[in-house]
C-alpha cells in the first residue's frame, strides 16, 4: 500500500498539472480567430475566437483555483515560497515597464527627429489618415503631424491621472488593512479603488470617442492609442482583479475565517501592480518623459493572535528581537531608510560606524566597531546583475540617441562609450554590493535549507 511522501524542505514542488496545455491550445485558438475575424477570412472566425477566449478563462479560473487550494488548505505557501511570489511580482512589474517603455519611445523617436527621412517617406506612402491620398502630409518636421489635434493636457488627461493617482493611496489603504487583518478597512479600501477604476476607464473611453484623430494612416495616432489603449486594458484587468480579490474578505467573514496576507497572495501583486498602473497614468498622462517604477514594501506577514511566526529556514544571524542575549548585542533595529544611507555609504548594516571592504570589493571578516561577524553576506551576483541593467540602458539609450541625431563614425562612438560604460558600471558597483548586503541583513534574507520534521 503505497504511503504519502513527508516532505522535508520548505519549497513547494507542484504536481502535474493541464493547464499550461490547455492555456497554451486555448490561447492558440483564440489568436487564430481574432486574426482571422479582424481579417474576414471566414465566416466562423467570432466562433474560433469564442472558444478560445472560452478556454482562456476556464483555464484562469481553475489554475487559480488550484493555487488558492494549495494556498488556504494544503499550506504549500511557505515564508520561502512566498518570497518566490514577491520576486517573481516584482520582476513582471519590470517586464511591464520594459513594455511601456518601447511605446514611449516609439512616440518620442517621432516627437524629436520629425525631420527624419523615414517619417516624410511614410507619409508619403501612407497618407495622414483614413481618407486622405499620398502625400498630403509629408511636411518634414511637424510634429505633431499635419491635420492631428491633440489633446489637451490639462484637461481630460489631467483629471484621469488624478483618478488614478487617487486608486493607489486607497489600494495602499487596502494593502495595509489586509496586513492588520482589519477586514472593514480592506472591503471599503477595495471598494474605493475599484470605483475609481471604473471612473478612470469610463472617462478614457469617452477621451477616445471625442478623439479628432484615428489610429491608422499617422505615427501619432498609432503610439498614443498603443500606449494609453494597453494602460486602459491593464486598469480593466486591474480592476477585475480587484473585484475578485474583494470577494475575498466577503467569503471569510461568512466563514468567519482569518484573512491575512499569508493567506492572500494575490493582495500584494495586486497592490503593486496597481501602484505600478497609478503611476504609468502619471507617466503617460502628466509627464511622459518620466519613467516612474513602484515598489511595494515587503512585510513579514502576521499571525493571529499576536502569534510569533515560525522562521521556515535557518538564519545566519538571530532575528531582530529574540531577546537582549543575542548576537545583535542590543543594538536597536534600524528603518529601511537607514539601512539605505549605510548602504550606500559602505558601511556596518547594524551600527553603521565600522566599514564594510578592506578593499575595492574586498569584504571585512567582521565590524571594527559593533563586532558583527560578516559571515552571513551572500550577494552572489546580484550586485553585478543590477549595474549591468542599469548602465546597459543609460548607455545603449544615449548611444541610439547621438547615432540617430548625428550618425558619427564607430571611433566616435569608441571615444564616448568606453568611458561611460567604465564610469556606471565601476563606480556605482561598491556602494551597490553595500547595499544589497545592508538589505539582506535588514530582511533577515537567507537560503533556504533542509530541516527535519515529524510528520503529522
Amino acid at each position: 500500500m503505497a504511503t504519502a511522501q513527508v516532505k522535508h524542505h520548505d519549497y513547494h514542488l507542484v504536481n502535474p498539472s493541464p493547464w499550461p496545455v490547455v492555456g497554451s491550445v486555448s490561447a492558440f485558438i483564440m489568436a487564430v480567430g481574432a486574426i482571422a475575424w479582424m481579417h474576414h477570412m471566414f465566416s466562423a472566425a467570432p466562433i474560433v475566437f469564442g472558444i478560445g477566449l472560452i478556454g482562456v478563462l476556464y483555464t484562469m479560473a481553475s489554475w487559480w483555483g488550484d493555487v488558492i487550494n494549495e494556498a488556504e488548505h494544503e499550506g504549500d505557501h511557505t515564508r520561502v515560497v512566498q518570497i518566490s511570489h514577491r520576486y517573481g511580482m516584482i520582476l513582471f512589474i519590470a517586464s511591464e515597464v520594459m513594455f511601456f517603455v518601447a511605446w514611449f519611445w516609439a512616440f518620442f523617436n517621432s516627437a524629436l527627429f520629425p525631420a527624419d527621412a523615414v517619417h516624410a517617406a511614410r507619409d508619403a506612402i501612407f497618407g495622414c489618415g483614413l481618407g486622405t491620398a499620398p502625400g498630403a502630409c509629408s511636411v518634414p518636421g511637424t510634429w505633431p503631424p499635419k491635420g492631428i489635434e491633440a489633446f489637451d493636457p490639462w484637461h481630460l488627461p489631467l483629471l484621469n491621472t488624478l483618478i488614478l493617482l487617487t486608486s493607489g493611496t486607497t489600494v495602499t489603504w487596502a494593502h495595509h488593512a489586509l496586513l492588520e487583518n482589519d477586514r472593514r478597512g480592506l472591503k471599503y479600501g477595495l471598494i474605493l479603488t475599484i470605483l475609481l477604476g471604473a471612473s478612470f476607464t469610463c472617462v478614457q473611453a469617452w477621451e477616445y470617442g471625442h478623439a479628432a484623430f484615428g489610429f491608422s494612416g499617422n505615427i501619432y495616432g498609432a503610439t498614443f492609442f498603443m500606449a494609453t489603449g494597453f494602460h486602459g486594458f491593464h486598469v480593466i484587468i486591474g480592476t477585475i482583479f480587484l473585484s475578485s480579490a474583494w470577494c475575498a474578505p466577503i467569503a471569510a467573514t461568512s466563514r468567519r475565517s482569518s484573512i491575512s496576507a499569508s493567506n492572500s497572495p494575490p493582495g500584494t501583486g495586486i497592490s503593486s501592480t496597481w501602484s505600478g498602473c497609478s503611476c504609468s497614468s502619471a507617466s503617460t498622462s502628466g509627464a511622459p518623459a518620466a519613467a516612474v517604477l513602484a515598489w511595494s514594501r515587503l512585510r513579514a506577514p502576521v499571525l493571529q493572535g499576536g502569534g510569533r511566526v515560525a522562521a521556515p529556514f535557518c538564519l545566519p544571524f538571530p532575528l531582530v528581537g529574540e531577546g537582549t542575549e543575542s548576537a545583535m548585542n542590543d543594538h536597536s533595529p534600524a528603518t529601511l531608510s537607514q539601512i539605505v544611507l549605510r548602504g550606500i555609504a559602505c558601511r556596518c548594516p547594524r551600527c553603521g560606524k565600522g566599514k564594510l571592504f578592506s578593499g575595492f570589493l574586498t569584504l571585512r571578516s567582521r565590524c571594527e566597531t559593533c563586532e558583527l561577524d560578516y559571515a552571513f553576506i551572500d550577494t552572489g551576483d546580484g550586485p553585478a546583475v543590477f549595474i549591468i541593467m542599469f548602465a546597459g540602458a543609460i548607455v545603449v539609450a544615449c548611444a541610439l540617441i547621438v547615432e540617430v541625431k548625428y550618425q558619427p563614425p564607430f571611433w566616435v562612438h569608441a571615444v564616448l562609450w568606453l568611458p561611460l560604460i567604465l564610469a556606471t558600471t565601476l563606480l556605482p558597483l561598491r556602494s551597490m554590493k553595500s547595499l544589497l548586503i545592508a538589505l539582506q541583513f535588514h530582511h533577515q534574507a537567507a537560503e533556504g535549507r533542509l530541516m527535519e520534521r515529524t510528520p503529522k
